[in-house]
């Protein structure tokens, strides 16, 4: 469905959302400036194809908000991994230190017991 949102009214419904026949009719109607659609890939070609060079092509406000939401949730998702991460380094980290260190006392006091004449 094309829609004039200046004026908030249907303007034409496509038969199919393939890029040659957005092509054919952004051809048919030239005087279009501004075109806000979807992400579609589709869209963008037939746009491309059939509108005028002058034409320019923004993201509608919903596509706009799935963008930002999208990419938000990668950065946190991104974020929360490395977070995750680090604690975990740390965690093993400091497991790894008391072990050795407890190792090395328990190896120091069975030395002491069992080879007292070598000290």
């Amino acid at each position: 469905m094309l829609v004039d949102l200046e004026r908030h009214r249907p303007i034409d419904l496509l038969p199919d959302r393939e890029a040659e026949t957005l092509s054919i009719w952004f051809k048919a109607h030239p005087g279009i400036e501004i075109i806000t659609r979807d992400r579609s890939r589709a869209y963008a070609n037939g746009i491309t194809e059939g509108a005028p060079a002058t034409v320019v092509q923004v993201a509608d406000r919903w596509h706009l908000l799935k963008n930002l939401r999208e990419a938000l949730e990668k950065l946190l998702k991104r974020h929360l991994q490395q977070k995750r991460q680090r604690s975990m380094q740390r965690f093993c980290s400091s497991i790894t230190k008391n072990a050795n260190a407890e190792a090395g006392d328990y190896l120091e006091r069975c030395r002491v017991r069992l080879f007292p004449h070598l000290l």
